[in-house]
């Protein structure tokens, strides 16, 4: 059936009712669609500018310039994206169809975050904190006794810094060495290898007056640093300057 040139002014139409398998319109003018609520067997796939054979849900109609079709595609929101700048990590993600996302901030140690009505505050809580401490010594090698053993710590956040001082009666000119333990217990529990603390300090030979080096080191399967010198004479000897940190 085709209909050419049909007007629909002011004047009645003929129809009440259309039921159409295939209707080939040229230059249909309609005023008042209610006249045509009747009609029925025709969808939108059937204009000749509109591709939408299988349309989904939420589909919307987008004209093609090149096809000059109007065709049927995902929602993929509003033309626009968003993106960062400068040169630091960026918070936004992706964007999915309409909806810009964005990471979420999470506080990591000792930093909160405070979530106000338009902004966010950021608050370093670094654990500070200082103090003396009784050091125990152990392990002794080529050393008869180990007499005013005072220890110092500072903390700052995970990392703990402790000075130290004793007075050391040797056995001999030798190598020398004793074990001591840490003003705070580690949260990782034992050292796991020789980089988990490390420190160094001088010893002072009351008779001859000569200083001399000590080195600092974990041991390994323990919570306890190893303070190793080479004694250089049978006098007393005395460590005022030793430090070492090691990582909570």
């Amino acid at each position: 059936m085709s209909i050419s040139n049909l007007l629909n002014s002011n004047r009645e139409v003929a129809w009440k009712a259309l039921t159409v398998e295939s209707l080939d319109v040229n230059n249909l003018i309609v005023n008042d669609s209610a006249q045509l609520s009747g009609i029925s067997g025709v969808n939108l796939n059937d204009l000749d500018d509109v591709s939408a054979p299988t349309p989904n849900d939420n589909d919307v109609l987008k004209f093609d310039f090149a096809q000059q079709l109007w065709e049927a595609q995902p929602d993929s929101g509003e033309v626009n994206t968003a993106s960062n700048v400068g040169g630091g990590s960026g918070v936004f993600k992706q964007k999915t169809a309409e909806d810009l996302e964005f990471k979420s901030v999470i506080g990591g140690t000792n930093i909160d975050i405070v979530n106000n009505v338009d902004d966010l505050t950021l608050n370093l809580n670094p654990i500070i904190s200082s103090g003396t401490y009784t050091p125990v010594a152990s392990s002794f090698v080529s050393i008869t006794s180990i007499t005013g053993l005072a220890g110092f710590f500072h903390r700052m956040g995970n990392v703990v810094t402790v000075s130290f001082r004793a007075d050391i009666d040797p056995m001999g000119v030798t190598e020398s060495s004793f074990r001591l333990s840490l003003p705070i217990a580690r949260t990782s529990g034992n050292f796991a290898s020789a980089n988990d603390a490390a420190g160094n300090g001088t010893y002072r030979n009351f008779t001859t007056l000569n200083s001399r080096v000590i080195t600092v080191t974990p041991v390994t399967g323990t919570e306890l640093v190893l303070v190793e010198f080479r004694v250089m004479s049978t006098s007393t000897v005395s460590i005022s300057g030793a430090s070492f940190s090691y990582e909570l």
